[in-house]
């Protein structure tokens, strides 16, 4: 994925950059001072200690996570799952922006 945005904006420094196929592992290398720059999931950057956030990648190279969720029709309890699914759907939940994602 960092290969391919790299790519589409022409930029030689991938040559330059390490990579690790576990992307939890990359915010703390950068704490660790193993490599200057990571890219990762926003939220696992906010939750790593000694890696500031710079920025989202630009729109023409972002990539976006999609979750998705449901509540199954045989529950005995839907309506609280049902709420929960409302809550998180919530655009204007501060929560969910504190960790980096965008609410659906």
């Amino acid at each position: 994925m960092v290969r391919d945005a790299f790519a589409k904006i022409g930029s030689p420094i991938w040559s330059r950059t390490g990579s690790s196929a576990e992307d939890d592992v990359v915010s703390e290398m950068v704490a660790e001072g193993k490599i200057e720059i990571g890219m990762v999931n926003i939220s696992q950057i906010l939750t790593t200690p000694g890696v500031d956030l710079v920025g989202p990648l630009p729109p023409e190279i972002q990539s976006y996570i999609i979750f998705s969720g449901g509540v199954s029709t045989k529950s005995a309890n839907p309506d609280p799952a049902r709420a929960l699914m409302a809550v998180l759907q919530d655009r204007r939940r501060t929560t969910i922006r504190k960790q980096g994602m965008e609410p659906g």
